[in-house]
C-alpha cells in the first residue's frame, strides 16, 4: 500500500475503488457512524456512494476527508 503519511503503528492513504470491504467495515459500523453521520449505520449502497464520493473529491480537489 502506498502511504502518504505513516508512523511506526499507522499508515494513511487515499481511498480507492477496491476499498469497499474496508469502507463497509468503517462506515457500515453503527458505533462509528453514529458519531459522524446522522443516518447512523449506512447500508452497503450508502457506503459505496460515500466511497465513490471521497474518490471523486480527491480527483476534483486533490483531497479526501
Amino acid at each position: 500500500m502506498k502511504y502518504f503519511m505513516s508512523t511506526d503503528r499507522l499508515g494513511f492513504r487515499r481511498w480507492c475503488e477496491n476499498d469497499l470491504d474496508l469502507a463497509l467495515a468503517l462506515w457500515g459500523d453503527y458505533e462509528v457512524t453514529k458519531l459522524i453521520d446522522a443516518r447512523g449505520k449506512l447500508s452497503e449502497d450508502q457506503v459505496q456512494e460515500r466511497l465513490d464520493g471521497e474518490i471523486a473529491t480527491e480527483r476534483e480537489y486533490g483531497v479526501q476527508y
